[in-house]
């Protein structure tokens, strides 16, 4: 995956790899440390979600999706950031 991305995108441009947490997390965290490693790209930005809808053994936990909002993240300029 990281491959297909690193020639797709100019390197030139800043990368934002978003993760949902619990799964998409630590797959988003390898696809970032390839890209630095095997296509010696930028360390890209880390954004993760926490997203409820469904349990792990996927049983419908809420009838609308939860996104739990980061404080941390109402800031973020991501104008010119590829995500």
């Amino acid at each position: 995956m990281a491959g297909q991305i690193s020639s797709m995108i100019n390197p030139s441009k800043k990368i934002a790899l978003v993760g949902v947490l619990r799964r998409g997390s630590p797959l988003a965290d390898q696809i970032g440390e390839s890209l630095v490693r095997d296509f010696y790209r930028e360390s890209p930005l880390r954004i993760d979600l926490s997203i409820k809808r469904y349990s792990d053994d996927l049983k419908l936990l809420h009838p609308h999706t939860q996104l739990t909002e980061d404080p941390a993240l109402l800031g973020l300029d991501l104008r010119g950031v590829i995500t």
